[in-house]
C-alpha cells in the first residue's frame, strides 16, 4: 500500500519526478567518467 500511494505522489508531482530523474542521469554520467579508460573517449583526443 505504502509503494502505491509513492508512486501516485511521484507521477502527481512533476518537479519531484524531474529532480529524481536528473539525479539519476548525473549518477549515471559520474559513474561512466569514472569507470571508462580514456583510450575508449576518442572525443577527447580529437578536441586537442
Amino acid at each position: 500500500m505504502f509503494v502505491k500511494s509513492y508512486l501516485k505522489n511521484l507521477t502527481s508531482n512533476k518537479y519531484l519526478m524531474m529532480s529524481i530523474c536528473f539525479t539519476i542521469i548525473i549518477i549515471a554520467a559520474i559513474l561512466i567518467l569514472t569507470f571508462t579508460p580514456f583510450k575508449e573517449l576518442p572525443f577527447i583526443y580529437n578536441e586537442f
